[in-house]
């Protein structure tokens, strides 16, 4: 269906872009963050660099600033009787504004704190978490190397996180199952919202938590966080983490366009007013078709291999009264990975014609409302689906699997202020679990066929204080976040202290426990869920705006998990992202999950960043015969590196701006840990049999990764902007290790890789 409607979403594109209006500024409103009235008369700053800035001041309803000249900067924003406010990293561009909502907190301290955040493009009803949380902003998205404008791939170059396959966006988090992330939109529980879920995967069956790119462009994304797992009430069911995609608004006052072609795919996007009646109301709308897709029907060979895909979002906001809005969405996309054997065979998948099919779509609204001036509230639901399809076929055998999930969530969450000291954070998020599993196999002689299906409702609630001491130097929150299923429930109470010593120094600790719903095909247990008790300390030090300092020491044990009743041995599904059958599985494994996270960060400013981080990680597991082991994602510890440099010159005609610029990015971890194979077992059996007795006893080498990105940039008259970005994946072409099988053509152990060097060339234009 997304198909016919491309001609159709073209034209709009091009009728839209002859109504567009020149701009290249930065407007909005200043807000008091707990009433959301207006803040007549606050001051505003937006400097390029340290000594070039521009001064404006907000009006009755909103402030808009004119800027000379595209280019990176950050806003301070300053009012009488409120904590003064940072944003960092703001990107002007010519033919766009930026439109942005600052929320200011009333004055609790003798001196304004120093208080800088990520950009919020949209109201929240909810602080950013001091700790257990990781801000991922679209600039960076969009900017960073090799990121393929998928934030779940700026997540990995996080502390903590650990890209599993250089192909997909799966991470380890803190030691943490793969397939244990969740994945919210609005807030609102979905299905796995990934293009490809198998890549990746050993039996190349679909994942339920990652894939080979995001269904959501870059374009549609507003600031997102990355939970890790001890952070704010309200978001139980993640024990190994929870990527919280949020949506941006469109533009509510004039149309603008993107259209972006890359080696991930061609991107057209639209966003602006829905109407002259509706004041307010905005559209946001991108549609996506894979670039190898197209080159794969034009007759380009990629291993045998033809890729495709391609999705649909569309984001619509109406205002109702003064502070209310209703947010619409839906997301749409289909992906398939059709293999042709070669000629001759050399390996065991040659022999087979392979073809993945996988449909995805999700809808949803969510309605954000006030109570006079002390109560904020969001209702929401979302429906979401996918199917994935997978057959592999030969001469003399065939395997057909077909697997669906669907979700359908509603949601609840309040916040009440009794004073500017003290809040109550209350909500409700009920989600239904739909998992079907049809495998049929067979020869000339024998076919199995089977089936299984889970059915689950998982609820959970919560209710929670946020209150102040000392001034303000204190802040606290307590509460507690129920969970369960109609047989099992677990209360998960919540505890965060965030002391401000001085205005650049900050301590937080936080205790918290977690349960989750064990959504894996055949691995539940009547209802049951998984349990985790995190630990986290935090400092944080920012002697100046642009700079970060952090230290982070956190310990999170978990249990209750699947393990195998019928053998003492190191077996546990915390090491499985993939399904096995276990004939009498039990629920009495553990993990422990310790380590420390070191960042130093220079955010954008002056024309450079930079950004290092190290992380030293011990996990460890235990099977049915209860000896704690190294779990299959204990690396030990990941260092990353980022920078960049950025140069402009202004043309002598005026009005024309170019930016060069160039950064990169470097990692390196220790490998991760594999079950040795029985190699008399996999001659017998003519395929890969792992040896589960003493566990994952097998370390990969380690692994090592350097990818770089050279961009140009031309900005025309405040009308449009327009971007060339040449960008590589392992630059040193190391080859690091993906995971060994037994292939039965070639009569001896495989070492499969992950991706070499790849060269990506994109084009963007804004106007």
């Amino acid at each position: 269906m997304i198909r016919n409607y491309t001609y159709l979403l073209f034209l709009l594109f091009l009728g839209l872009s002859q109504t567009s209006v020149q701009a290249q500024a930065l407007r909005g409103a200043v807000l008091d963050k707990n009433t959301l009235q207006p803040l007549p008369g606050a001051e505003l700053v937006f400097y390029y660099t340290s000594n070039d800035r521009v001064v404006a001041q907000m009006g009755d309803s909103e402030f808009r600033i004119e800027a000379p000249r595209p280019g990176v900067g950050w806003l301070t924003v300053q009012a009488s009787g409120y904590q003064s406010f940072t944003i960092l990293e703001i990107q002007l561009v010519a033919g766009k504004e930026r439109v942005l909502e600052v929320l200011l907190s009333p004055m609790e301290l003798p001196e304004a704190a120093l208080t800088c955040v990520d950009i919020v493009e949209s109201r929240p009803f909810r602080d950013r978490s001091p700790i257990g949380e990781l801000p991922l902003s679209r600039e960076q998205t969009l900017n960073y190397p090799m990121t393929y404008f998928d934030p779940a791939r700026l997540a990995a170059m996080a502390p903590g996180v650990v890209q599993t396959d250089d192909g997909t966006n799966s991470m380890s988090i803190r030691g943490n199952n793969p397939s244990w992330v969740r994945w919210r939109l609005q807030g609102l529980d979905v299905v796995n919202p990934n293009h490809l879920p198998n890549a990746g995967t050993f039996s190349d069956r679909p994942s339920l938590s990652s894939g080979g790119v995001l269904m959501l462009s870059a374009q549609m994304i507003d600031h997102s966080a990355l939970i890790t797992g001890a952070g704010s009430v309200g978001y139980n069911d993640g024990v190994a983490g929870m990527m919280d995609l949020q949506l941006r608004k469109g533009n509510n006052q004039q149309h603008e366009q993107t259209i972006q072609a890359g080696l991930i795919g061609m991107d057209i996007s639209a966003e602006g007013p829905l109407s002259k009646k509706k004041k307010g109301a905005s559209y946001l709308f991108n549609y996506r078709y894979s670039t190898v897709g197209i080159l794969g029907k034009l007759g380009v060979s990629f291993g045998g291999e033809q890729i495709t895909f391609q999705d649909l979002a569309l984001h619509l906001n109406f205002p109702f009264r003064k502070k209310d809005y209703l947010s619409v969405f839906v997301l749409a996309g289909n992906s398939e990975n059709l293999f042709t054997p070669p000629d001759s065979v050399a390996v065991y998948k040659d022999q087979f014609k392979i073809d993945f099919t996988s449909r995805t779509g999700i809808g949803g609204a969510t309605y954000y409302g006030f109570v006079g001036d002390e109560f904020s509230y969001k209702i929401g639901t979302a429906f979401s689906t996918q199917e994935n399809s997978r057959s592999q076929v030969s001469s003399a055998f065939l395997q057909s699997d077909l697997q669906d999930q669907g979700r359908f969530s509603l949601h609840f969450s309040g916040k009440l202020r009794s004073s500017n000291r003290l809040s109550w954070l209350m909500g409700a998020q009920s989600t239904a679990y739909l998992l079907r599993n049809l495998s049929r196999v067979g020869d000339d002689l024998f076919v199995s066929i089977y089936s299984s299906q889970l059915t689950q409702q998982v609820t959970q609630a919560w209710l929670a204080s946020e209150f102040s001491l000392l001034g303000g130097r204190l802040q606290a929150t307590a509460g507690i976040n129920p969970i369960g299923t109609p047989l099992r429930y677990s209360l998960d109470p919540r505890l965060q202290l965030a002391w401000r010593p001085a205005s650049a120094h900050q301590v937080v600790f936080s205790a918290a426990a977690y349960s989750q719903f064990d959504a894996q095909w055949r691995a539940s247990i009547n209802g049951d869920l998984i349990h985790a008790r995190n630990l986290g300390l935090r400092y944080r030090f920012q002697p100046e705006v642009q700079w970060e300092f952090s230290a982070e020491a956190f310990h999170q044990q978990v249990t209750n998990i699947v393990v195998d009743g019928l053998t003492r041995d190191a077996y546990s599904h915390f090491n499985e992202t993939e399904t096995l059958d276990l004939s009498n599985p039990v629920r009495n494994g553990k993990a422990f999950n310790t380590g420390l996270e070191l960042m130093v960060n220079r955010r954008f400013a002056d024309g450079w960043f930079a950004n290092t981080n190290l992380t030293l990680l011990q996990s460890r597991v235990s099977g049915s015969d209860e000896v704690l082991r190294s779990s299959r994602w204990e690396v030990g510890q990941v260092a990353n590196l980022l920078a960049g440099k950025e140069w402009k010159r202004k043309e002598k005609k005026s009005g024309i701006f170019r930016h060069f610029g160039v950064n990169g990015r470097a990692v390196f971890m220790g490998g991760t840990r594999a079950l040795p194979i029985d190699n008399a077992a996999s001659v017998q059996s003519q395929t890969t049999v792992f040896i589960y007795t003493n566990g994952y006893t097998e370390k990969n080498n380690p692994y090592f990764r350097v990818d770089g990105r050279l961009y140009w940039k031309k900005s025309l008259r405040r009308v449009r902007n327009t971007t060339f970005a040449l960008e590589f994946q392992n630059l040193t072409m190391h080859q690091n290790i993906a995971y060994r099988y037994y292939d039965p053509v070639t009569q001896q152990v495989e070492t499969k890789y992950q991706l070499g060097l790849i060269p990506n060339l994109s084009w963007r234009m804004e106007l």
